[in-house]
């Protein structure tokens, strides 16, 4: 079942929340050090083993696929 969006808020003291609720988590966003965050991961990936991030492709011969079926 849908929400109504147009019923969701029907009070100001519920759309007071929803704003406080959106402020507190932008201030959380905007506290992180999101340099720090992208050099932790760097270093996650760069010490990873590099066969996590190959495949291997393998080239099939369709005539011999439709032979052996």
């Amino acid at each position: 079942m849908a929400i109504n969006p147009n019923q969701k808020f029907v009070r100001i003291k519920d759309i007071k929340e929803a704003q406080k609720a959106q402020d507190a988590k932008k201030a959380a966003w905007e506290a992180t050090d999101r340099a720090a965050e992208a050099r932790r991961t760097a270093l996650t990936v760069q010490r990873m083993d590099m066969s996590q991030f190959l495949h291997e492709f393998h080239a099939v011969d369709l005539e011999e696929v439709r032979q052996s079926t």
